[in-house]
């Protein structure tokens, strides 16, 4: 090969160097844009996947609170009406008791009273337990028609019924023609005042009302009037 060729080549070469360095410049930064809008890009996915996957934590860190919550509170509402329930159930073995008092047939009485007063009507029977029939009965009934005409003003006709009841203590009282009836036995008593008596028992026991009276079971029991 010439002298000449060679500096041909050399110079062909460095042509081409000068020529290709501009570009491999524009390449590298173009490479190197490239690189940092993929870290950018690749950043920016990162960080929206940790919000997703934050926010869907949070979301169910809520539901998980808001059930928990939830149970806690019908835990809570469970426990405390078997409070109540037993509580109602040891007012029940109490009045048991009151039946054996010696204040027994002036309770028996005055139940008798309220319901004759809430009916209306002449001729009337009782209703009793067999015990109390036998140890009670022609005492309350005549006590009750001596009782009616002194503090009510009517003159009514009292019986004692053939058929006994099931009962804690207390009485029914019926009108003779059966078309009027009011039960006066202890668990009929406790079963109307229970809402009201609920509310005053929970407030003793928790400190807090857990449900409104219902007015409709206070008070003097009423006549029902049948059909």
């Amino acid at each position: 090969m010439s002298e000449s060729t060679e500096a041909l080549e050399e110079q062909i070469l460095e042509d081409a160097r000068r020529r290709a360095e501009p570009i491999t410049k524009r390449a590298r930064r173009q490479a190197e844009e490239i690189v940092r809008r993929a870290e950018r890009d690749a950043e920016g996915r990162r960080e929206e996947i940790r919000q997703r996957a934050f926010r869907r934590a949070e979301a169910e860190a809520q539901r998980i609170r808001a059930r928990t919550e939830l149970e806690a509170e019908n835990i809570g509402r469970r426990a405390t009406e078997e409070v109540l329930l037993r509580a109602r159930q040891c007012a029940v073995e109490a009045l048991r008791g009151m039946a054996r008092s010696k204040d027994y047939p002036e309770m028996l009485l005055r139940l008798a009273l309220a319901a004759t007063e809430a009916m209306s009507g002449r001729r009337f029977e009782l209703v009793m337990r067999g015990e109390d029939r036998e140890a009670h009965g022609e005492i309350v009934a005549r006590a009750l028609r001596n009782r009616v005409a002194s503090e009510l003003g009517r003159q009514v006709i009292v019986t004692l019924a053939d058929e006994r009841i099931s009962a804690a203590g207390g009485l029914v009282v019926r009108r003779a023609d059966g078309r009027q009836l009011c039960e006066q036995t202890f668990e009929a008593r406790l079963e109307r005042l229970w809402d009201q008596l609920r509310v005053e028992v929970a407030r003793a026991l928790f400190g807090d009302a857990t449900q409104a009276p219902d007015e409709s079971g206070i008070g003097p029991s009423s006549g029902t009037e049948k059909k």
